[in-house]
């Protein structure tokens, strides 16, 4: 049953790697990698323990004891690579370097429990470096997991050659010691340990592939901001916040963007929206949200952001677009861009809000285009009070025609 254990110990590591691999293959995680090759590194170690314990002191011990040292090396630099997304490998280098000069030297100089005491003691201060990468990066709970399990397998390392050396020179040291019942303990103790750690690295790196997954359906390619559907996610939660706050709408569109790309390409065009997106993310913020709503069109909303300072908003834009120094092969692109601005009233939907926003974007390309409209202006202003009267009416008669309906009818006359 001894061997039967030991024997499962780097099959449980081999498989291990193959997910940690998995991930890299899927994401292209560096961490991922890394942490991979530790644990195959680490299966190849058990393994040839395993087959080296019953052959005596042999030079191929020396080679075991390295790869025990290189899988502590690749661990901690693992965590480097995932939370400081660089590792002190210089550092780790030498410190496997001055373990493996320090182990080789005990072992021809035949101090049997010296060499196994700097063994394990050398690839413990090893993993020890990889509890620095944690600073500053356990403010999320599985990280505070991850840890406290990598600080206690730390100690398990550091603890063991001290109960092996206890076991040598304490008092007990006349007492009888079963090492091959310390070899099991040892490796039982370090595949739980490694088990546990790997199984939590890996919820931690298959989370960060679900949320990237998630954030690339939510998100538009090309500018980075929020597509239609993740905007509609992350702004129905912010509206149920927000509460009595103020939320206004801004809609910005590029004026005459499809002669843009007429006169210069599509690859033009598209420089052209992933700089103007750029500014409308520089909107965002705690419950502000900026979005492409497909082709020119880009879309901001805000909590706590009084229609004034909305429109003064939508200014700013629209001057930092007519200033942007556009020029390809040569020739200067002009862009401009027209907005509306309006606010939410009490129990508007979203979608009557941006309609009323959308009208008034309406009104700016009805006036020559690169200006800035809001509901509050004497031409729209019939927006909101389109809105008091539907409010007004029947459950029955808002649901026979939604408001949005019913601006898309009388724009149309």
């Amino acid at each position: 049953m001894e061997v039967d254990f030991q024997i499962l110990s780097p099959l449980i590591f081999t498989i291990f790697a193959v997910g940690f691999f998995s991930i890299n293959a899927m994401r292209g995680s560096r961490a991922a990698l890394v942490m991979g090759v530790s644990y195959l590194v680490c299966a190849a170690s058990l393994l040839s323990d395993i087959i080296l314990f019953h052959t005596g002191p042999s030079p191929a011990r020396i080679g075991v004891t390295a790869l025990y040292a290189i899988t502590a090396i690749m661990f901690s630099g693992g965590l480097w690579t995932y939370y400081r997304k660089e590792a002190p490998w210089r550092l780790l280098a030498i410190m496997g370097t001055v373990h493996m000069a320090v182990y080789t030297w005990l072992f021809f100089a035949d101090q049997f429990w010296l060499r196994t005491f700097s063994a394990n003691f050398g690839c413990a201060i090893m993993l020890s470096v990889g509890l620095v990468a944690f600073k500053g990066h356990v403010s999320r709970t599985l990280d505070r997991i991850l840890f406290a399990l990598h600080a206690v397998n730390c100690l398990l390392c550091i603890g063991r050659p001290i109960y092996y050396a206890y076991h040598i020179l304490g008092p007990s040291a006349d007492t009888p010691f079963n090492e091959e019942l310390y070899m099991v303990s040892l490796h039982f103790l370090i595949a739980l340990g490694a088990v546990i750690m790997a199984m939590a690295l890996l919820i931690r790196l298959g989370k960060d592939l679900v949320d990237e997954l998630e954030n690339h359906s939510l998100t538009d390619p090309l500018t980075g901001l929020l597509n239609r559907r993740g905007f509609e996610a992350r702004v129905g939660p912010m509206l149920a916040r927000a509460k009595e706050a103020p939320v206004c709408a801004i809609i910005g569109d590029i004026d005459h963007f499809k002669a843009v790309n007429d006169t210069f390409g599509h690859v033009t065009g598209d420089e052209v929206i992933a700089r103007v997106g750029r500014l409308f993310g520089q909107l965002g913020g705690h419950h502000r949200y900026s979005a492409r709503f497909g082709g020119e069109e880009f879309v901001f909303i805000g909590a706590g952001i009084t229609l004034t300072e909305a429109v003064e908003l939508a200014e700013t834009l629209r001057k930092r677009i007519a200033e942007l120094n556009l020029e390809f092969g040569g020739r200067k692109v002009v862009c401009t861009a027209s907005f509306g601005v309006a606010q939410l009233l009490p129990g508007e939907s979203t979608a009557n809000l941006l309609a009323r926003a959308d009208a008034s974007l309406y009104h700016s390309k009805e006036s020559g285009r690169n200006k800035v409209y809001s509901e509050t202006d004497t031409s729209v202003a019939w927006l909101r009070e389109a809105h008091q009267i539907m409010a007004s009416q029947d459950s029955r008669s808002r649901q026979a025609q939604p408001f949005a309906q019913t601006l898309h009818t009388l724009l149309a006359r």
